[in-house]
């Protein structure tokens, strides 16, 4: 009996088998922001697929564009480089095939383990050569790959982290191999730039240092940009004074306590907190992004960004350890400036690590009961900016590692704000119950038990 072609769709997705992953894919951002990443809901029943493929040709081109909807690179130097959804190598990417290639709409090249760090220390010890071989033939490989899978809408990178050691303990500086860290940023800007791309919506970016993402916004043509709906960009090198809380862990009662933890040679030479234009000058040639994210080390300074969203404005919003005044966060809350409030479709937001500049946080939060669309916010340690006007309202604890709470703010009102969109936010929900079940009890602003 033949079927109508969109049913043989319809049978061929299976449930998805989930599993509890706490790693970089069940991120925040990811299940908040990325509407590719579905790490959250499962992962395809690749065995129930491959049999479904078997049964007749119209499950087999049916089975086959589910299967291949998203790939995912895991490259592991030194061992063989696996894609996530078939068993197969890198280099089967390297020949376009006429069945398989349209087929692929998400690419994510996950260099986040211990090989590839290793693969780009500057170390040219017999135990580090294999890895930094094998990261070398894996980015070389790149453009090549970004080429033949020209239906891309989603592209994906994440660099490795790295972090300071304490001075006094040891050499605690991190020295990186400049010239490995140039190639591959030449080889991203090169993928950008020579591949048309011309199905790309989200571009997620997690790179070493701001540098970075200057020598790649003089690369990545407009044409790009103008496309995406969701853009992620990340810094990944966090060593040096402010790039990570736990620093602070050796504060003391007079400075920020973490002068003791050096930059490694890269921010040496190009310290993250003097190239952030980069990073604004992306997404400022962004018009009609849905969804945007921003993760620093050193606090990005938010005020550079002269950006407001297109249209109806943002639909989605994360930032983590970045700065802006009380009116510079709002216009990213905002719709266009020709709209009205009512018009906005801000419906999640994310905030950890946000600091003002200038102003209260009264008037940001004020300012979300005005959004009519907004389901979801998760805050975790905003607060005001060292320097700033209103510095002296910031709540300190006694100890810098129970620093964790919604709000760090010694002014009531702020409190009072922010309480008021809790209330507002579970009402809408259906209430407590339905609230937490809703979002859980690891995110959001949790209701009172």
């Amino acid at each position: 009996m033949d079927l109508p072609p969109e049913l043989y769709g319809e049978y061929s997705q299976p449930s998805p088998k989930y599993y509890w992953n706490p790693s970089e894919y069940d991120s925040p951002e990811n299940f908040l922001c990325c509407p590719h990443a579905r790490s959250r809901e499962g992962w395809l029943d690749v065995e129930t697929l491959r049999s479904l493929r078997l049964t007749s040709k119209a499950f087999n081109q049916a089975a086959t564009s589910i299967l291949f909807r998203s790939v995912r690179i895991l490259c592991r130097p030194g061992l063989e480089n696996e894609v996530t959804g078939f068993d197969s190598m890198v280099e089967s990417l390297l020949v376009p095939r006429a069945t398989f290639e349209p087929s692929v709409k998400s690419l994510r090249i996950f260099l986040r383990n211990h090989h590839v760090q290793r693969g780009f220390l500057h170390d040219t010890s017999w135990n580090f050569v294999d890895d930094k071989n094998a990261m070398i033939a894996f980015i070389d490989k790149m453009p090549r790959v970004t080429k033949n899978l020209s239906q891309l809408e989603s592209l994906q990178i994440f660099f490795p982290t790295w972090s300071s050691k304490y001075s006094d303990m040891d050499d605690g500086t991190v020295q990186l191999d400049l010239d490995l860290l140039s190639h591959f940023r030449a080889t991203i800007s090169t993928a950008l730039s020579a591949t048309p791309l011309s199905n790309l919506t989200e571009l997620r970016l997690s790179l070493p240092c701001t540098h970075d993402f200057v020598e790649v916004s003089t690369t990545v043509p407009d044409s790009l940009l103008a496309r995406l709906k969701a853009l992620f960009l990340s810094v990944t090198d966090a060593t040096g004074p402010g790039g990570r809380k736990e620093y602070l862990y050796w504060a003391d009662e007079t400075t920020d306590g973490d002068d003791g933890f050096p930059h490694s040679n890269l921010q040496q030479q190009y310290p993250n907190t003097g190239h952030m234009q980069g990073i604004f000058a992306i997404v400022s040639r962004c018009h009609n992004l849905e969804t945007l994210g921003l993760q620093g080390t050193q606090l990005l300074d938010g005020d550079l960004l002269e950006w407001s969203p297109a249209s109806s404005g943002l639909q989605s919003l994360f930032l983590e350890r970045v700065k802006f005044s009380s009116s510079n966060l709002i216009k990213l809350f905002s719709p266009n400036k020709s709209l009205e409030i009512s018009k906005s479709r801000l419906m999640r937001i994310w905030l950890e690590v946000v600091d003002l500049t200038a102003d209260f946080w009264e008037e940001v939060f004020s300012h979300l009961l005005l959004c009519p669309k907004l389901e979801f916010v998760h805050l975790d340690e905003v607060s005001y900016a060292r320097g700033s006007e209103n510095f002296d309202l910031k709540l300190w604890f006694g100890r810098p590692w129970e620093d964790s709470t919604e709000l760090m703010s010694t002014r009531e009102e702020d409190e009072e704000a922010m309480l008021a969109v809790r209330d507002y936010l579970v009402g809408k929900a259906g209430g407590s119950e339905a609230y937490s079940e809703k979002f859980g009890e690891r995110y959001g602003l949790q209701p009172d038990q």
